[in-house]
């Protein structure tokens, strides 16, 4: 479907930034009682207005939240870089209690220095030679200048993924964009894991008043073997015998209505393969709807 991702370059200061965003709720309090989302006044050297770095934790990177701290881990691990990408980097996230004059002057010797947003004590180090970076952050590291460093991958950013059926834009539960008149972003939030989630493997069977199995956009997921009709002969045809029985139909294009195959809509996992029960379209005993289940 065209939605290939660059993975080499996946890591970069978008992501720590996203997982720190996603992640202030949950950052651990200060001894003073405040937390590092409330976005204090900052001195020219990336430290709140009114602090002490003498009084700062031994590790800045252990008073973040555990969220962060687990990004930083992914993020520093040079074994996810290919060498030649990393010989290459000219910007580095740093973290350190030092002080911007002094980063210039340490033995890590970057030519740039920067405060990165949010997080006390996280900077940007640049270096003007690339091919010098690493030998430098790894003496600055060893001499305790600074506590974890990873690098600033650029990558080519991809358009997100939309279906190409005609009427994805109407549902507005998969992706909400105010467009009947409800609030933009309050959605399943689904999207975002269909560039490699689609519910491909997985079986869903709707167990309703019936399935209309020739459904255009259900045809291509639908297994007949895995289906039953318990309120009629006993087959595996669901497909439902009343006008008002489409309750079971409209339910198995939520879930699984095939996606980007230019018709109708899009199922949330519209990759999945569809099975019908048809079950409730008549009076049954206990039996035979466990038996169902």
């Amino acid at each position: 479907m065209g939605r290939s991702q660059k993975i080499g370059s996946a890591i970069l200061l978008t992501m720590l930034l996203l997982q720190v965003f996603a992640a202030l709720s949950q950052t651990t309090s200060t001894d003073s009682g405040a937390s590092d989302t409330d976005s204090p006044e900052y001195l020219e050297d990336g430290f709140p207005l009114g602090s002490v770095t003498d009084d700062l934790p031994s590790s800045l990177l252990e008073g973040y939240s555990s969220d962060v701290q687990k990004a930083f881990a992914v993020s520093s691990d040079l074994e996810r870089y290919e060498p030649e990408q990393l010989n290459a980097i000219r910007s580095w996230v740093v973290v350190t209690k030092m002080g911007v004059e002094n980063q210039l002057k340490s033995t890590g010797s970057p030519d740039e220095v920067e405060i990165a947003p949010v997080l006390m004590g996280a900077y940007i180090w640049s270096f003007d030679d690339p091919s010098l970076a690493l030998d430098s952050l790894a003496r600055a590291i060893k001499i305790g200048d600074i506590e974890i460093y990873y690098p600033l991958i650029l990558y080519e950013a991809q358009p997100a993924y939309t279906p190409n059926d005609p009427d994805y834009g109407d549902q507005w539960h998969l992706d909400n964009t105010g467009q009947s008149g409800g609030t933009s972003g309050e959605d399943v939030n689904i999207s975002g894991v269909w560039d490699n989630y689609d519910g491909s493997g997985v079986v869903i069977s709707i167990i309703d008043d019936g399935l209309q199995k020739d459904h255009p956009d259900l045809s291509t997921n639908f297994d007949l073997s895995l289906s039953y009709d318990r309120c009629g002969d006993g087959g595996t045809d669901p497909s439902p015998q009343a006008s008002d029985e489409n309750h079971g139909t409209a339910v198995a294009g939520v879930a699984a209505a095939t996606g980007d195959n230019s018709v109708n809509v899009a199922g949330a996992a519209y990759g999945a393969t569809l099975s019908g029960q048809r079950l409730i379209a008549c009076g049954i005993p206990d039996t035979v709807m466990a038996a169902t289940l």
